[in-house]
């Protein structure tokens, strides 16, 4: 056997690897020298929530809900970008655990101000108004997006701003597409 893969039995479950809680699909793979190689594929939506709490959570609780809504979709289209480039290769997932400091589903509470944002910005992502995909690099600086916000400005404006030359796109369902 050179991969097992364990998926959750129901919704409200949950698999703990090494005392992490992972959502979605769970895989193990035998590589080289007898090692294994832990994959948690887990939908773009989740994987936001998870990471954005580890990585702005204290931060998003204080800001605009505009601000917070800018901060998602840009970090929403930065998933995408990494997960579009991770079909590029032949390594089982997209990014590493701690490249994204993802510390499993554990880390988020529900109802918080992270949760909120990415439910309420739910699919949308930035792109080029030439119609070209999604952006590249795309980082807002919460201070800046709360400046912006305390101005009146929707995410939309807050973005515009930032990025004169995009617009607000829909992916295709977040749910369908993951990032390992």
């Amino acid at each position: 056997v050179y991969q097992l893969s364990v998926i959750a039995g129901a919704p409200e479950s949950s698999i703990f690897v090494n005392g992490i809680q992972c959502k979605g699909a769970v895989s193990i793979y035998h590589v080289k020298n007898n090692c294994i190689t832990i994959v948690n594929e887990l939908s773009i939506e989740d994987y936001l929530k998870c990471t954005l709490a580890a990585n702005e959570g204290q931060e998003m609780i204080n800001l605009p809900r505009e601000a917070a809504a800018a901060l998602t979709i840009a970090a929403r289209t930065e998933v995408y970008r990494i997960a579009l480039e991770g079909k590029k290769h032949s390594y089982p997932w997209d990014i590493t655990a701690r490249e994204a400091n993802y510390y499993g589903v554990g880390i988020t509470q529900r109802g918080n101000a992270t949760e909120e944002a990415v439910n309420w910005t739910r699919y949308m992502v930035l792109e080029s108004s030439k119609g070209t995909g999604p952006l590249e690099s795309v980082k807002v600086i919460p201070a800046k997006a709360t400046e912006l916000a305390n101005k009146g400005l929707d995410a939309q404006k807050i973005l515009k701003t930032l990025y004169p030359q995009t617009r607000i796109g829909a992916t295709i369902n977040a749910e369908q597409v993951s990032i390992r």
